[in-house]
């Protein structure tokens, strides 16, 4: 029976029972709402909740103070012809567990009908303390029940379409506990170790395993930023990150929410928002104002910058200073990494080198690294001046560096018969072929060649001395030489 009381249901006023007097139990949220005593003498309360040193319970009013009374107070009997002279009992409480007596016949009538229930000494009768009965599922779904209590089983079960939360006077959130945010508009609820106070519905945060080389223990009021280093335990772990490379930056994962010593686990900050820390800079070495994009620092692990890296350090923006200052500075959490350009879903570049360009490639269907294909063409002759053997016709220096892929050779005006016109092409004055560069007889064009020209050295340097030689000429009347190197910029 005394279950009545510890299961701390919901009373709320009803009429009284046949049975000696009838009183009312009346219902407030704890001792400090209850009304003076002086106002309210015999009149029984039910305080909801704790309140200090003030236990949850029933309250009597005796006219000058409350008198409390706990479930162990009630002596339980069969039914009312069980209880004691009311004058014996002064101030008791007796729960009889059956009713007595006849219900439907009228006391007009003869009738005496006592109720099961919880009745207490006055010290001249007892008084008969209507205790409702409980509430159906159905009365509590639709919400229609004003006069019977629930039990947690019934709220348990129960269909709400939702739930109320005081946003006038919100309670104060805890570990387990959800209140109201006025500062955010939203639910809040502190997480596991009591060190954030999470709004609902804004922010996204992470617990993993603190595994920083160095074994080093973080501090939340540092606001580190960390990267995925494996997992421990079921949970990731982290290790700092640091943007000067894609190995330390590209699993960027979060900043860090608390104080996190090594090997165990904490709570990064994903996306939303951090408060109440130094965010004027002055522990990065910076002066920081609101608004600032704060990137991934590519010197310190770790730390944040608002300088923007340039390549090929790696450009991590992590988030923005909604509020500079010393002491309760605010920044919102935004991480963004940046990305190789090889690890873009249209683009094939797996080993880049110097020069190489991008190029749609239709086959493939995506871009792909080439080399910049380049020519340089020599005239080594006026236009009219029949051509006759020797060295160094021309000279020149190689503008770049370039991959010799082909050799052409043009006339301007053809030999008609004779020795094959021959030409040579030296770097600092060694040949660059071992077979040499021909034009047939008639013919304006090394192209057509019955032997084309085989080289040997296709690297040809940056600022080289290149010479060109005709080696053999047939009749006279070849004019207008000019000498092509085709290959790819290095």
């Amino acid at each position: 029976m005394s279950g009545i009381i510890h299961s701390r249901r919901i009373f709320t006023s009803a009429a009284s029972a046949g049975g000696g007097s009838g009183t009312t139990i009346n219902v407030v949220p704890n001792y400090g709402e209850l009304p003076d005593p002086t106002t309210v003498s015999g009149q029984f309360y039910w305080c909801s909740d704790p309140s200090g040193i003030y236990l949850t319970g029933l309250y009597y009013s005796n006219g000058t103070t409350w008198e409390f009374n706990s479930a162990d107070d009630i002596i339980v009997v069969a039914n009312y012809s069980a209880l004691p002279a009311a004058s014996s009992a002064t101030g008791q409480f007796y729960w009889c567990s059956a009713s007595q007596g006849t219900a439907w016949l009228p006391g007009s009538l003869g009738g005496t009908y006592y109720s099961a229930g919880l009745y207490y000494s006055n010290g001249t009768t007892w008084e008969y303390l209507n205790v409702p009965y409980e509430a159906t599922q159905l009365e509590v779904d639709t919400g229609t029940v004003t006069d019977k209590f629930i039990t947690p089983y019934t709220l348990y079960n129960a269909t709400r379409d939702f739930i109320q939360f005081d946003t006038a006077a919100p309670g104060t959130p805890g570990v387990g506990k959800i209140a109201w945010d006025t500062t955010n508009g939203t639910l809040q609820f502190y997480v596991l170790g009591g060190n954030y106070n999470l709004p609902i519905g804004q922010s996204v945060i992470a617990r993993a395993v603190n595994k920083t080389t160095g074994n080093l223990n973080l501090l939340g009021s540092n606001y580190q930023v960390v990267k995925i280093a494996g997992a421990t335990g079921q949970k990731l772990s982290f290790d700092l990150a640091q943007g000067n490379n894609d190995v330390n930056s590209a699993e960027t994962l979060g900043v860090v929410l608390e104080n996190i010593n090594n090997n165990q686990e904490g709570f990064l900050m994903i996306l939303g928002q951090i408060i109440d820390i130094n965010t004027t800079g002055s522990l990065q070495g910076e002066t920081w104002n609101d608004g600032d994009q704060l990137y991934l620092s590519p010197t310190t692990p770790g730390a944040l910058t608002k300088v923007k890296p340039v390549a090929p350090d790696h450009t991590v923006a992590i988030a923005y200073v909604e509020y500079a200052h010393v002491n309760h500075g605010k920044l919102f959490v935004k991480i963004q990494n940046g990305y190789e350009l090889g690890e873009l879903h249209d683009v094939y570049a797996p080993s880049p080198s110097n020069n190489q360009v991008l190029t749609w490639v239709n086959a493939n269907n995506r871009y792909e690294i080439k080399s910049i294909p380049t020519s340089i063409t020599i005239a080594c002759s006026d236009e009219t001046t029949a051509l006759t053997t020797g060295t160094a016709k021309t000279t020149f220096r190689m503008p770049y560096a370039m991959t010799l892929t082909e050799v052409r050779a043009s006339l301007t005006t053809a030999q008609s018969a004779g020795s094959i016109f021959t030409v040579d092409i030296n770097e600092a004055g060694t040949s660059i072929l071992s077979t040499k560069l021909t034009i047939d007889n008639t013919e304006k064009t090394s192209t057509t060649a019955a032997t084309p020209a085989v080289i040997s050295d296709t690297a040809l340097a940056d600022d080289a001395e290149i010479t060109i030689d005709i080696d053999q000429i047939g009749t006279s009347g070849a004019t207008g030489l000019k000498v092509t190197l085709i290959g790819t910029r290095v």
